[in-house]
């Protein structure tokens, strides 16, 4: 395409267009079409692809309530809480009355991203996270993470979950008051009796997990771990920034 465009712009004379193009490998309309628009405008510059006209694109206004909701709620201004304080302003009369919908959480990242508003730190994360981790057998690794729930009457819970990490079966779960050893072990109970015991447990930092106890050889371990060894005979691996594959799959 360079080759003719830089021919066309110097005003080369081609005597037969059809072998010119079969030679250099180009569509023949593509060399109408180009020579058209360099001969009116002066040169071959490619258009923008964009539609005219975007009737699904984020109205101006609930991209301006994005921007203003990104700096009223700072520091927990996310996507996430941004679309809560957007579902807020859904429950007015002018919103509803102009029929505009929630954006969803990757919509108003994009639209951070455009304003300059989403933070990046593309050095943060370290490479080797990004081979995906799945154990090669299944019932021999079980990840395990809790999550927080609002009920109805405004209390809290939370779910501890255990799944296989090979097969990604959902081997588990225990809901307790809070994240704590005790319920962390209930539900790993509730995985052994059910699938057996596993060889090791993936799990992150939380205070269920890695509440360090120091023992009286001077090191520092939890009950967790304690207890699944001698209980179960399994072994506990934490997250760490060499081995980030341990959160998240539970999710």
């Amino acid at each position: 395409m360079r080759l003719m465009d830089a021919t066309l712009v110097a005003g080369a004379k081609i005597d037969n267009v059809a072998a010119w193009c079969r030679a250099n490998g180009v569509n023949p309309r593509t060399f109408y079409r180009h020579r058209q628009r360099i001969e009116a405008e002066g040169e071959w510059r490619p258009r923008s692809r964009r539609p005219k006209t975007s009737p699904n694109a984020t109205p101006p206004e609930i991209v301006a309530e994005i921007v203003r909701l990104r700096g009223e709620l700072a520091p927990d201004n996310g996507a996430d809480n941004i679309r809560a304080g957007l579902e807020t302003l859904a429950n007015t009369q002018d919103w509803a009355g102009r029929g505009w919908r929630v954006p969803v959480r990757a919509t108003i990242n994009r639209i951070l991203d455009r304003h300059g508003l989403l933070a990046k730190n593309p050095a943060k994360r370290p490479r080797a996270s990004w081979r995906r981790f799945s154990y090669a057998r299944p019932r021999d690794c079980y990840q395990i993470d809790g999550t927080e729930y609002t009920l109805a009457d405004g209390s809290t819970v939370v779910a501890i979950d255990v799944i296989d990490d090979c097969s990604r079966v959902w081997v588990a779960s225990h809901v307790a008051p809070a994240e704590t050893i005790d319920a962390a072990l209930a539900a790993i109970g509730k995985a052994v009796a059910q699938w057996g015991p596993p060889g090791m447990v993936l799990a992150d930092n939380g205070a269920a997990f890695a509440h360090k106890n120091r023992t009286r050889d001077k090191t520092l371990t939890s009950r967790f771990s304690r207890t699944l060894a001698r209980e179960h005979g399994c072994r506990v691996i934490h997250s760490s920034p060499y081995h980030p594959q341990t959160c998240g799959k539970v999710e």
